[in-house]
């Protein structure tokens, strides 16, 4: 399948940040099979257009948006990020019917809520590395997600969150005894 993920932050104080997160899941998804393009707004001038543009050219199967910041944690001159979310999706489904999923560090603070305002297909809430790519498989096999482990969707107005898989990505602690002589 084509996937398009897009990694959909913008800000850049205190300083702009590569898309690590969704670059481990493209690769990821790329190991399984699909075919990838990584979108990453933070420096476009003019990111809706560059989005539709990314839609109409590529024309993807699935769509995934990563999602870092909720807001700018600025109490005096809050900045709230998901506004531009909701354009987004918005802008994606001018272009494309492909089912949209959103990951990234914001739904792991409050899934439900983000879920409810951009009006997607679901989530990946854990690993997108291990997650993505098992939504991708039942998704290409014309499956039904609502068992998918580490997905989360609302159902008929009712959020439902799958529990996490038993495995997935672990770090390695790499010891190292020094001896002098």
């Amino acid at each position: 399948m084509k996937i398009l993920l897009v990694s959909t932050n913008r800000n850049t104080l205190p300083m702009p940040v590569m898309p690590i997160g969704a670059c481990i899941v493209a690769d990821a998804a790329e190991r399984s099979g699909h075919t990838v393009h990584l979108l990453d707004l933070m420096f476009t001038r003019d990111a809706m257009a560059e989005l539709e543009s990314a839609v109409m050219g590529f024309r993807p199967d699935v769509v995934g948006l990563s999602v870092r910041n909720i807001d700018n944690n600025d109490m005096r001159n809050t900045v709230f990020f998901l506004d531009d979310l909701r354009k987004i999706v918005d802008a994606i489904r001018t272009g494309t019917r492909a089912p949209i999923f959103l990951g990234g560090a914001a739904l792991g603070v409050m899934p439900e809520e983000i879920l409810r305002l951009a009006d997607v297909s679901g989530c990946v809430a854990g690993d997108g590395e291990t997650i993505f790519p098992l939504l991708l498989d039942r998704i290409s096999r014309g499956g039904e997600i609502r068992d998918v482990p580490g997905v989360a969707s609302i159902e008929n107005g009712t959020f439902r969150r799958n529990p996490r898989p038993p495995w997935g990505f672990r770090t390695r602690v790499l010891h190292r005894t020094i001896i002098d002589g």
